[in-house]
């Protein structure tokens, strides 16, 4: 180590029984050293320690008078001198205990000294999956050495089969992988394991769709997995399907010109409809056609009641005889006939129809 014979960079300000030393325009750290004398207006003092580029403090109190931004010189110690200070401050570290208790440890494989309080230190175990872990330079290694991908549901791995995922974490259902959830092409699936990997639950929302889309399904404990079934839908919406499974809201309102009605998600769908006219020409049979306003998956069963009011003299509902014909799932033929006589011209008739059968 070489010392320089002196610094005087800046003013100094001292006061009279203080240690403290306070350094205007000064730079201390690494030109000035512990052990190096301070002197000021003709008095010295020896330096304890650096505190920063304008801080340091004495060994003892100031002997001097008070001297504000003072010329100043700090002069380097002997070489001899300065090793002595060094190695007095180390030694006095070393008498700590720290660098005992290390050595009092008895080294074995795999294992990683740590101190467990003052003086005090013990050994831990480090398995070749930690050093694994602690040799990664980047977080992003680090999570792939964990098995992690990457920003997790940022860069969810795409599997190849939903069954085949054994570990809790998300994953992306693409349109080849296996055992999918329906209704999309791609889904985000988190699957979660019970804490002895006997059951676990998929949960996926559908990705690049407008609809929103929400499935569920279970594992049981011999590893098979229950179908996917629609998740949280909503109560009134659209329905909609996919293989026979539900995958839309849990029921839909149908209504339109040519009636009303509702879907249920099982596939269900029940449709009706109220019709009135005017006879304008007597005739014994009335034909009305019914256009559905929704089409079943087939032909529905129908249930339909008619009356009429006789026209002139006092209104009365007169129940008539119906039929229907030429039946699909679009729409039927109802027929109407009276069991009194010839419907009159200007007699009302009215039908309640009703249809029942599935939309898928």
């Amino acid at each position: 180590m070489t010392f320089a014979t002196h610094y005087n960079v800046g003013t100094v300000t001292v006061t009279a029984g203080s240690a403290n030393v306070v350094g205007v325009g000064t730079f201390w750290v690494g030109n000035v050293e512990p052990g190096d004398i301070l002197w000021v207006n003709g008095v010295s003092c020896r330096i304890q320690s650096i505190g920063s580029n304008t801080t340091l403090t004495l060994a003892r109190n100031w002997p001097g008078a008070t001297a504000a931004g003072a010329y100043y010189e700090a002069w380097a110690v002997l070489d001899a001198v300065g090793y002595q200070q060094k190695t007095k401050e180390l030694l006095t570290k070393l008498a700590s205990g720290n660098v005992d208790a290390l050595a009092g440890l008895n080294p074995i494989a795999d294992t990683f000294p740590f101190f467990t309080g003052p003086g005090t230190a013990a050994l831990a175990t480090v398995t070749a999956q930690a050093r694994a872990l602690l040799d990664d330079p980047t977080v992003a290694s680090m999570l792939l050495t964990l098995g992690i991908s990457a920003g997790v549901a940022r860069l969810a791995p795409v599997v190849a089969d939903c069954n085949s995922v054994m570990d809790s974490g998300w994953t992306v259902a693409s349109d080849t992988t296996s055992n999918r959830p329906p209704g999309a092409s791609y889904w985000f699936v988190f699957t979660l394991y019970w804490p002895n990997g006997s059951h676990a639950v998929q949960i996926a929302w559908g990705a690049f769709t407008t609809q929103q889309l929400s499935m569920k399904r279970y594992r049981n404990n011999d590893g098979s997995w229950t179908a996917w079934a629609a998740a949280g839908s909503t109560v009134v919406g659209t329905v909609s399907q996919t293989g026979g499974v539900p995958t839309g809201a849990s029921m839909q309102r149908v209504s339109n010109a040519n009636g009303e009605g509702i879907r249920l998600a099982d596939g269900t769908q029940i449709l009706w409809s109220y019709r009135e006219a005017t006879v304008i020409t007597s005739t014994t049979t009335i034909a009305n056609f019914w256009f559905f306003p929704a089409a079943f998956a087939a032909t529905p069963t129908l249930s339909v009641t008619a009356t009429r009011d006789w026209a002139g003299g006092t209104a009365r509902a007169e129940s008539m005889a119906t039929k229907t014909s030429d039946d699909s799932n679009t729409g039927s033929n109802i027929w109407a006939n009276s069991p009194t006589g010839v419907i009159q011209a200007n007699d009302k008739f009215r039908m309640h129809a009703i249809a029942l059968g599935r939309w898928f």
